[in-house]
């Protein structure tokens, strides 16, 4: 299966901007850890960072590793609680 590519200018130019500030922020937290990681080992790891909702409001997170923990130190965030509420991840989200 191909990927389907923008084809109008305006879409291209939108398309051309999101991969640009998305290589932009990754470039700016792999500088923040200190070029530790690769691109694609934070990028991995971002995406296994995840939750489930495992009763009413609490939500479990199934992921951790060390680039999350030096993302944790890095940027001041609490990233290693293993449960957490709707209202405590919508403040981390807000940071």
């Amino acid at each position: 299966m191909t990927p389907l590519l923008p084809s109008s200018g305006h879409k291209i130019n939108a398309h051309f901007v999101i991969g640009f500030v998305s290589f932009t922020l990754m470039r700016m937290l792999q500088a923040k850890l200190d070029f530790q990681f690769s691109m694609e080992q934070i990028g991995t790891s971002l995406q296994r960072y995840n939750c489930v909702q495992i009763a009413g409001n609490i939500y479990q997170f199934t992921y951790y590793d060390v680039i999350l923990d030096a993302c944790e130190k890095a940027l001041g965030l609490e990233l290693h609680n293993k449960y957490r509420s709707q209202l405590q991840i919508r403040r981390l989200l807000r940071y």
